[in-house]
């Protein structure tokens, strides 16, 4: 009896806690399931479907290949697409409010132009083909720090530490 209880409980917490796969919608219809990672494999997003008018704020898709996506009028605010394949995607009317776009690639992407709300962008987001600035779509550059200063913080860091030891 208590065997079957510990099955059964085991049984309830895996269901309750396995998230499912969620897909996306490109452009011609086809639909991609499960959402794959840029890196290989399923990406990890268990949210609703990426596709036209989802409500996908807040969404982590950082890495998602959402290759040739239709998001037509959807809802991205605040969505983590960093370093995420949004070639080809349609972007028409999407809102893409504080969504954060650091290294994603976006060449060929329609429509970002007609796209609502500013967006996090770094030198690694690519905009190839798309006509679209971001400079003049007030979209916020994420600083990269160069490596010559992140040096000198590590230098300092040390200097800092033998310092401490030597007075010890």
């Amino acid at each position: 009896m208590r065997m079957l209880a510990l099955i059964l409980i085991s049984a309830i917490s895996l269901a309750s806690s396995s998230g499912f796969a969620a897909s996306y919608s490109q452009n011609s219809g086809t639909i991609i399931d499960p959402i794959q990672n840029v890196f290989g494999g399923n990406h990890p997003y268990s949210g609703g479907d990426v596709q036209a008018y989802a409500g996908l704020v807040n969404a982590n898709l950082g890495g998602a290949d959402l290759f040739n996506a239709d998001l037509f009028n959807a809802d991205l605010s605040n969505a983590n697409l960093s370093n995420a394949n949004l070639s080809t995607a349609v972007l028409f009317q999407t809102t893409l409010g504080g969504a954060d776009l650091t290294g994603a690639i976006l060449a060929n992407a329609t429509n970002l132009g007609t796209s609502f709300g500013a967006a996090l962008y770094d030198i690694n987001t690519d905009f190839t083909g798309t006509g679209f600035d971001p400079v003049a779509a007030g979209w916020t550059l994420v600083p990269v720090p160069e490596p010559g200063t992140a040096l000198l913080m590590g230098l300092g860091l040390a200097g800092l530490a033998a310092r401490r030891r030597n007075r010890s």
